[in-house]
């Protein structure tokens, strides 16, 4: 409840006509063509079948991590959808350039330096746990029974393959385009951005949660005994929907807040693999999404602050 209550808020605070401290601004986005959201949406789905209920379901890429030993099938698959969707589908037949799709060298270490500094914070707070509960400094057991290698594989996973990926398709291309679309159809509406933004979060969150449904379906598939009942049950429950969709409209208030989809991604690849050394991975990622809640309804303000202490020194510098 606390949770939904934050997200709510946030969500309350950005769709205000008044976008004084909304750092993004959607309206200078370039547009694309209805039918190539569309025709990605539906690539996405089809993919997301194949690699989660075929690829992943019978080992099909597994010789490619036997020879390697470290390439996994998830970025083997998640290669082959950075090459189609985004490659393919955004940027060559949507004319879209890498820009467009918020990449940014400036940002890009601006949220760097974020995620860590949110990082260390969270580790000093487990330093402080662990002190309390055992009176020693003891390091979670997840992590100290997890091998060096598999730790670096997992994270490479979601920083460069899984979260990057949702993050451009499902926050910053999806959100943008349906807004763009919404937006053209309510010209003469005066409250066109408040409805524009307002619908085009929720549905690309509607669609995020929908798209994880082979996955939830393949984690029944994959033990060793299972019933008809609990696949429909994984693909219909309405509590991971729920669950999903509050992520999904979290991160995407995140990136409408700060203007940094490598802010998003970093929140966003912490919450999968949080990195505890000294909480349980559960108690990790439920900080990191305070961190992002954080993040969501100061992060403007702190830029604003420091926008206008920066004009502050410089008509110092003038003066003088």
């Amino acid at each position: 409840m606390i949770v939904c209550a934050l997200t709510m808020t946030s969500l309350r605070e950005i769709i205000k006509p008044n976008k004084k401290f909304n750092l993004i601004d959607l309206d200078e986005k370039k547009a694309v063509e209805l039918w190539i959201i569309c025709l990605v949406v539906v690539v996405d789905l089809i993919f997301s079948v194949i690699i989660n209920l075929v690829i992943y379901r019978f080992g099909l890429f597994s010789w490619i991590y036997n020879i390697t030993g470290f390439i996994t099938p998830t970025m083997l698959a998640y290669t082959i959808l950075y090459l189609v969707i985004i490659g393919l589908l955004m940027i060559y037949l949507g004319k879209l350039k890498p820009k467009d799709l918020g990449f940014s060298t400036s940002k890009l270490w601006q949220g760097v330096l974020i995620v860590i500094v949110g990082w260390f914070i969270i580790q000093i707070a487990g330093v402080i746990y662990s002190l309390i509960m055992s009176g020693t400094l003891k390091f979670d057991s997840y992590m100290v029974q997890s091998s060096a290698k598999l730790i670096i594989i997992k994270n490479v996973s979601q920083w460069v393959f899984n979260a990057p990926f949702e993050e451009f398709l499902f926050r910053e291309f999806l959100i943008t385009q349906l807004y763009l679309q919404f937006k053209n159809k309510l010209t003469n509406d005066p409250k066109s951005v408040k409805k524009s933004l307002t619908r085009s979060l929720i549905i690309s969150q509607l669609i995020f949660s929908f798209m994880h449904i082979p996955n939830r379906i393949l984690w029944v598939v994959s033990s060793e005994s299972y019933t008809v009942k609990e696949i429909i049950w994984a693909a219909v429950n309405p509590l991971q929907y729920g669950v999903l969709i509050i992520l999904g409209l979290t991160f995407a208030l995140l990136y409408h807040r700060t203007d940094n989809i490598f802010i998003v991604i970093g929140i966003h690849s912490l919450f999968n693999e949080p990195n505890s050394l000294f909480f349980p991975r559960w108690i990790g990622s439920i900080l990191i999404y305070v961190l992002a809640i954080i993040l969501i309804l100061f992060y403007p303000f702190f830029i604003s602050k420091l926008s206008k202490e920066k004009e502050i020194v410089t008509k110092e510098d003038i003066i003088l």
